[in-house]
């Protein structure tokens, strides 16, 4: 069994009652509670100096030695054939665990996975390496907005409120709604036509910061899809369709 079947033995699934099972002795049960321990305060001592790589480092290779050696110390027991109520107990008690300790892990290395010596000590404590893999990747940085896309896109973000406005309104839970729905497709329609030509006016550089604009773009195509679920609530509607003809909104192919 490699270290790293060992590691998630210690902290992965399935539940088990906190007492000692049948087969498990005290003494290997503080081991497996020690390990766990070890990786929790390694973690607390990172996220403690979060954004500080050379400190992120130090708090892993601080105690690396005792760790690994517990670490080796605990292998030999999970590996044996009798260990599977070692491994049940370790499975049972530090499920819930593992989780709030990645994200801890990856909340203290945010910025510092490309540092050579954060990189160095997270592949060099084994209850980091062994638990956890490889260091994520660093988040992708969103492209910076050109100058001046506040002022550029002020109109645009009040057409876009508009259009989300008028696009809620629109929603129907009912088909008996779709008449007062239909009443509003010509000034969905209008606001519609006005959010596209505010972004085709934008010069290059701005319309590509706005279609990379999660929120602005959750505002445009949100409201796209609420009038789509609406046609499709209402196309047995005669009214509701005759205005979505009128308003030159697309209809289905029949």
């Amino acid at each position: 069994m490699r270290i790293v079947q060992v590691v998630v033995l210690v902290i992965a699934t399935t539940a088990f009652a906190d007492d000692l099972p049948p087969g498990v002795s005290a003494k290997d049960a503080a081991l497996v509670d020690r390990l766990v321990a070890s990786i929790e305060r390694v973690l607390d001592g990172m996220h403690a100096v979060r954004g500080s790589c050379d400190k992120v480092a130090a708090a892993m290779t601080r105690t690396m030695a005792t760790d690994n050696k517990l670490l080796e110390e605990l292998v030999p027991k999970m590996e044996a054939p009798n260990s599977k109520p070692l491994q049940q107990y370790a499975q049972g008690k530090y499920k819930p665990k593992l989780k709030p300790m990645r994200e801890k892990s990856e909340a203290a290395t945010l910025g510092c996975r490309t540092n050579k010596a954060v990189a160095d000590a997270w592949t060099q404590n084994k209850l980091m390496i062994e638990t956890f893999g490889k260091l994520p990747p660093e988040p992708e940085k969103a492209a910076p907005k050109p100058p001046g896309y506040e002022a550029k896109t002020k109109v645009l973000d009040a057409a876009l409120a508009e259009y989300k406005a008028v696009a809620d309104k629109l929603w129907v839970e009912d088909v008996k709604e779709c008449a007062a729905a239909a009443k509003l497709l010509k000034r969905f329609a209008a606001a519609k036509r006005r959010v596209s030509t505010l972004i085709d006016g934008l010069d290059k550089a701005t319309q590509q910061a706005v279609l990379a604009d999660d929120e602005k773009m959750k505002n445009d195509s949100g409201s796209y899809i609420n009038f789509m679920a609406t046609r499709n609530r209402c196309q047995k509607s005669k009214p509701f369709m005759k205005a979505v003809k009128a308003a030159g909104l697309s209809v289905p192919k029949s």
